[in-house]
């Protein structure tokens, strides 16, 4: 409930820097999180557990967690902006207009409905 809580606000948030704030807020509830489940699988189902083992993981836990968090930033970011260019590259009205020239073309629009949409094409920019 907490991510979900917190990814709604980074997806409402507007400016850079808060944004970058409860970026840095997530992850931190997501690392504590973490070592939360650890520490009670270590101090509550494994008693006789030697705590020294756990404690030289915990070092490559932190590591292994801020790998996954930059790969997973990096991912999005660069899907973010494949769909951004594709989507500049499918809205541009010349695309349209060509599209529309090969419907005409094709006989599947008359030169009335052709007109009627390349003027609201045009306007619309």
């Amino acid at each position: 409930i907490l991510f979900y809580y917190f990814e709604k606000i980074i997806f409402n948030k507007k400016s850079q820097k808060e944004t970058l704030k409860q970026h840095i807020m997530y992850y931190v509830s997501g690392y504590l999180s973490m070592i939360a489940v650890l520490l009670f699988l270590m101090l509550f189902a494994w008693q006789g557990y030697d705590r020294s083992l756990w404690m030289g993981t915990l070092v490559d836990g932190t590591l292994g967690y801020i790998v996954i968090m930059i790969a997973l930033n990096v991912k999005d970011y660069f899907k973010s902006k494949k769909e951004k260019a594709d989507r500049d590259t499918v809205n541009r009205p010349e695309d349209s207009i060509a599209m529309l020239h090969a419907l005409l073309d094709k006989g599947i629009l008359s030169q009335e409905e052709f007109e009627e949409k390349c003027q609201k094409i045009e306007n619309e920019t």
